[in-house]
């Protein structure tokens, strides 16, 4: 992927529960310094590579992929894209949970306005929420890729009906490449896509690399620590 190479190592399954890493292959070697601050370069043997890791762990029943991000290796966009060349193009998208608490917190301030901002793509499921289906439907005769999308109340009233499945549907990406929304006591929009569920960890070493017991234990500590913020898995 764009003159990189990629792969999933150590794919396991547990129960329901899949663990393994996403490592990027490099072809270029660093150099190293030694205690005296002199530089040398690795030695290398021809097709050698430099391993780089990040691990995570996706839990069937919840639909949860819990993901250690990593500037080295890369982020979810270029995790989503390697799935989707080993599924022979099929479209894979990892969008981000919206803290529940949050979405908790803005529904309890009264939603006075809700805008988004979608692509229309090839993979994109065929089941979708019938508001969706419908902006769809607006792009294809005109061959519209991104079109906006705006709900707004009348004044000083909140929006009602099914508003909270607009929201929650919009908070999880997908097609939704931006997303906000205005309660009625807050003069500034909140953004549903800044307040994903991160946290920072330790990974332990073993000697010089990281401990991938210790990573994928790290891992499963923050999703039981976290999982009463996550959302139920949609029913089919």
């Amino acid at each position: 992927m764009e003159s990189e190479h990629y792969q999933v190592r150590n794919l396991v399954r547990t129960g329901r529960v899949w663990r393994g890493c996403f490592a990027r292959l490099r072809d270029d070697a660093p150099h190293v310094i030694n205690a005296e601050n002199v530089e040398r370069e690795i030695d290398l043997d021809a097709g050698d590579r430099i391993l780089e890791k990040a691990f995570f762990l996706y839990y069937e029943d919840k639909d949860i992929l819990v993901f250690m991000m990593s500037r080295s290796v890369g982020y979810l966009t270029r995790f989503a894209i390697y799935w989707s060349r080993m599924l022979d193009s099929t479209y894979v998208d990892f969008p981000v949970v919206m803290d529940q608490e949050r979405l908790k917190e803005i529904m309890e301030g009264g939603v006075r306005e809700i805008s988004f901002t979608y692509a229309r793509t090839p993979g994109s499921p065929a089941h979708r929420p019938k508001w969706d289906q419908r902006a769809m439907d607006m792009l294809e005769p005109v061959h519209g890729a991104v079109g906006k999308f705006s709900l707004r109340a009348p004044r000083g009233m909140p929006l009602g009906g099914r508003i909270m499945d607009m929201i929650n549907w919009a908070s999880k990406g997908g097609d939704v490449q931006s997303a906000r929304v205005r309660v009625i006591d807050d003069a500034d929009p909140i953004d549903l896509f800044l307040a994903p569920i991160k946290v920072r960890i330790e990974v332990r070493l073993n000697g010089r690399y990281p401990d991938e017991r210790a990573a994928i234990e790290a891992l499963q500590e923050i999703y039981s620590q976290h999982a009463h913020r996550l959302p139920e898995r949609p029913r089919l």
